[in-house]
């Protein structure tokens, strides 16, 4: 199982033998959840996407308190059109997992990060931009541990998917006010002192993310005769 090349949804070598055999385990064993589970994955990015939404809703029938399980079939249902659907496998997901995020301290965070991340997106997509903007918010509350601060490029962890997901959401809104004033603050700051707070990426993320008046501010300061110095050529170089 390969999945499919987009645009045209063409399937890769050893897909369709996949669903094929998918196909007749469906009428052996119609009730097994690991047959509609990959069913799911088997269907996702397909032309006939829309054929699994029986296993869909059953598989959401039969796996109740598990949150990958109620996750699975918003990917079919919020790729063939079906955002309502995609809304509550989504949120049916995210309220059990947070049930287990708050009862086990060791649980992880980022399954619950990508589900609420599609969350976000379907809302979007269905042009509930404040409830889209609202979930994506929600993963911006979890902190992240040392390992994912030191991972640089690392987009998995809870937080960095809610920065995604508000970015889109705001995009898709237009809002753009909010999106170049306090969410570009917030976010870009954050993330540079995330990032270690030092270097040339990091001075030039916090600088594009100051507000005007500041930028101005700081402009006096480096143009001022007693901190000439201080201000090196290579910051020199950099455009404001």
């Amino acid at each position: 199982m390969r999945g499919y090349d987009l645009p045209d949804h063409s399937p890769r070598a050893g897909t369709m033998e996949a669903v094929a055999m998918l196909q007749a385990l469906l009428k052996e064993a119609p009730d097994h959840p690991g047959v509609h589970h990959y069913v799911i994955h088997a269907w996702e990015g397909s032309s006939f996407a829309k054929d699994a939404w029986p296993s869909c809703e059953r598989y959401a029938q039969l796996v109740t308190n598990i949150p990958h399980a109620l996750h699975m079939p918003g990917h079919i249902y919020s790729q063939t059109g079906k955002f309502a659907e995609a809304e509550k496998s989504f949120g049916d997901a995210r309220e059990n997992e947070l049930g287990y995020i708050k009862a086990d301290a060791l649980y992880g965070s980022g399954h619950h990060g990508h589900n609420t991340h599609y969350l976000s997106t379907a809302y979007a997509f269905d042009g509930q931009y404040e409830k889209a903007k609202e979930a994506a918010r929600g993963l911006l509350e979890f902190k992240e541990n040392p390992r994912e601060l030191a991972q640089v490029d690392g987009n998995f962890s809870a937080y960095r998917q809610g920065w995604f997901a508000l970015m889109r959401a705001m995009v898709l809104a237009q809002s753009w006010m909010n999106f170049w004033t306090a969410n570009r603050c917030r976010c870009t700051i954050g993330h540079a002192n995330r990032l270690g707070g030092t270097g040339p990426w990091a001075s030039r993320t916090r600088r594009r993310a100051m507000p005007r008046p500041l930028w101005r501010k700081r402009i006096r300061w480096m143009r001022s005769s007693s901190n000439t110095k201080k201000w090196s050529s290579g910051n020199r170089r950099l455009s404001w």
